[in-house]
C-alpha cells in the first residue's frame, strides 16, 4: 500500500541541506521557483554566480600563420562543460500517460552565468533560453532528466575551442581529465595537475572514450577496446573486431557496450598539429577567413556507411537495434528509445558529418546532421527526415 508523503512539513534545514547540494544552474532556479521559503533558502543568483567548473591547462601552441613557423608560447585553457537533458512536454501526468515523448535538449552554461541551447547533433548554438523561462514558474512546468554530461577544452582568452583535440572526457571519481588529440593520441590531464601526458605512445590511433560501468574506457581504430585502470594504465577489455577499419564510436544500450564502426569515403586528414615535436603536442593556433557569407571548408571525410558491434565476450554485429536510436554527437553518444522521444526512428543512427570535436565546436565544416537507417542502409539529411522539427526543444514556451 503506498503512503502519500507531506513534503511541505519537513523542517526548513533539511531544504536548506538539499538546496546546498545542488550544483547547476538550471536545479538552482528550478528550486528557487517553488515558493516563497526556497527562494528564501538559495540567494538570488547573479550573472557571476554557479560559474561552470574550470581547470586551467598550459598547452604548447603554434602562433604563426605559415605551417612552418616554429614560435611556440603557450596558452591557458579551460574544461568547458555542456548537459544533455530529456525535457518532458509540460501539462502531460506521465504517471497515465506514460507513452508521452519527450524532447532532447543541450545546454551549455556560460562564463557570465547565462545558459544557452545547442544542437544535440551538431553542438551548434540554437539560441539562449529567454529569462521569461529560466526565471519565471514556467521551468515547473517540465520535467528534466539528465541523460549525460560533455566535455570540451576551450581556451581561457576568446573561449574558442581548442583545434587538434578529438574528444574530452572527465572521469568523475579520479578528477581525472581524459583527452584523445592529434587525431589518435590518448593523454591524460591528472587531477590538480596542467599538463596533457601521454598515457600510450605506442598506439596513436585511439577514437573514442566512454564512462562505463563508473570505468573509463577507450576504443581504438581497430576495435580494441581498453580499461583505463587508476593508476593510467591500459587493460585490454576486448578483442579487436572485423568491420571497416573506419572511425570507432563507443555507446552503451540497455547496460550493454556497443561499437558503432563509421566507414569513411577517404583517409582523414588534419593538420592542426605537429607530430614531429620533441617536447609534446604542439596545438597549432589557426586563423580561418572571417566574414559575413563565407564558409569556412576543411577536407572532411564524408560517412559512406556504418556497422554496429555489441561485445558479448567477442564482437557480435547487430544488424537491427530493434526500439533503439544511437546518437553520435561530437562530443558524445547515446543510446535513446525511439518510443520515449519524438521525432526518432526505431533502428537508426543519427549522428554529425563533422565528428572532430574541434572543429564541429567552431563550426567549421559540414556541421550537418545525417540520419542512417540500419534496415536498408539508406542516408538522409537530418532535415529532411520526418519528425525532424519535433525531436529537439529550442526554448520556445510550447503549446499544452
Amino acid at each position: 500500500m503506498e503512503v502519500e508523503i507531506d513534503l511541505s512539513v519537513l523542517p526548513e534545514e533539511v531544504w536548506s541541506a538539499i538546496g546546498k547540494l545542488l550544483d547547476r544552474r538550471l536545479d538552482l532556479l528550478r528550486f528557487r521557483s517553488v515558493c516563497k521559503l526556497w527562494r528564501s533558502i538559495i540567494p538570488p543568483l547573479s550573472d557571476s554566480s554557479s560559474p561552470p567548473p574550470r581547470w586551467l591547462l598550459t598547452l604548447p601552441v603554434r602562433s604563426g600563420r605559415q605551417a612552418d613557423d616554429s614560435t611556440t608560447q603557450t596558452a591557458e585553457a579551460f574544461l568547458s562543460q555542456t548537459t544533455v537533458y530529456r525535457i518532458d512536454r509540460p501539462f502531460v501526468d506521465l504517471d497515465s500517460s506514460p507513452s508521452a515523448q519527450g524532447w532532447l535538449v543541450k545546454v551549455e552554461e556560460t562564463d557570465k552565468g547565462k545558459m544557452r541551447i545547442l544542437d544535440p547533433i551538431s553542438s551548434q548554438k540554437i539560441r539562449e533560453i529567454p529569462d521569461t523561462i529560466s526565471n519565471s514558474c514556467r521551468l515547473l512546468e517540465f520535467r528534466m532528466m539528465e541523460l549525460i554530461k560533455t566535455y570540451a577544452l576551450r581556451y581561457t582568452r576568446g573561449s574558442a575551442s581548442i583545434a587538434g583535440v578529438n574528444k574530452v572526457m572527465l572521469a568523475p571519481n579520479s578528477g581525472a581529465i581524459f583527452v584523445i588529440y592529434e587525431n589518435g593520441v590518448l593523454g591524460v590531464v591528472k587531477n590538480g595537475e596542467k599538463e596533457i601526458v601521454p598515457i600510450d605512445d605506442q598506439i596513436l590511433d585511439y577514437n573514442d572514450l566512454i564512462m562505463y560501468r563508473g570505468q573509463p574506457y577507450v576504443v581504438d581504430r581497430l576495435g580494441t577496446v581498453s580499461r583505463i585502470d587508476s593508476s593510467f594504465r591500459l587493460n585490454p577489455f576486448s578483442p579487436s573486431l572485423s568491420g571497416f577499419d573506419g572511425r570507432k564510436h563507443m555507446v552503451v544500450s540497455c547496460g550493454d557496450l556497443y561499437v558503432v564502426d563509421r566507414c569513411l569515403e577517404k583517409e582523414e586528414e588534419n593538420a592542426l598539429f605537429d607530430r614531429t615535436s620533441s617536447s609534446g603536442p604542439q596545438f597549432r593556433i589557426q586563423y580561418y577567413p572571417q566574414g559575413r557569407g563565407r564558409r569556412r571548408h576543411i577536407n572532411q571525410p564524408k560517412s559512406v556507411d556504418f556497422k554496429v558491434f555489441k561485445l558479448d565476450q567477442d564482437w557480435v554485429e547487430v544488424k537491427n537495434l530493434g526500439d533503439r536510436a544511437f546518437v553520435l554527437s561530437c562530443d558524445f553518444s547515446l543510446s535513446v528509445s525511439a518510443r520515449d522521444f519524438a521525432g526518432f526512428k526505431p533502428n537508426c543512427i543519427y549522428f554529425t558529418k563533422q565528428f572532430e570535436l574541434g572543429y564541429a565546436l567552431r563550426g567549421i565544416g559540414d556541421n550537418g546532421g545525417c540520419v542512417f537507417n540500419l534496415e536498408d542502409n539508406s542516408f538522409e539529411n537530418l532535415e529532411n527526415s520526418s519528425g525532424y522539427s519535433q525531436m529537439f526543444w529550442t526554448g520556445i514556451y510550447p503549446n499544452a
